[in-house]
């Protein structure tokens, strides 16, 4: 599991930077808003903290809906759709709502921040099929070290 952890993190933290940075190039975040909030104001630490937060946020929601369904990829969907109903439309209705903000642009986001978690949670998938070897590998040598501990039974005596 620390294996899937070590990889899975810093790929979803990636995923989650080229996000930030085509949502910047595509405009895909509303402009409104983003007066209010100046994001590049925003010191490089709170954003990699940011990122890496929501990056071991997503990759412990995965381990806990981890074989559930009996497919990886649906555990990956299922993680990153919960992740995203609580980031996407319940973050656009309780704050921009609420707020009285422009709610088109904000639910533009929202959107692409499914297209985002999809992807983020078919990654965790491939990543733990890729880290299933490591982890069967270790299981065996566990197994053998266990059966070499053991004493060897002693025989049983005839009558």
């Amino acid at each position: 599991m620390i294996r899937f952890v070590l990889h899975a993190v810093p790929l979803v933290a990636v995923l989650l930077f080229l996000f930030s940075l085509a949502a910047g190039v595509f405009d895909l975040g509303p402009s409104a808003a983003m007066t209010v909030l100046d994001w590049r104001r925003v010191s490089l630490r709170l954003l990699l903290g940011t990122w890496l937060f929501e990056a071991f946020g997503l990759v412990a929601l995965y381990l806990l809906v981890e074989g559930r369904s009996g497919r990886r990829w649906l555990d990956g969907l299922m993680a990153g759709w919960v992740a995203w109903i609580f980031r996407g439309p319940l973050l656009v209705v309780t704050v921009v709502v609420a707020a009285g903000g422009p709610q088109a642009s904000w639910f533009r986001l929202a959107l692409g921040w499914w297209v985002l978690y999809t992807v983020c949670g078919l990654a965790l998938a491939v990543v733990s099929r890729a880290t299933e070897t490591g982890r069967a590998a270790a299981a065996e040598t566990d197994a053998r070290e266990t059966e070499e501990m053991e004493p060897p039974a002693e025989p049983l005596e005839e009558s």
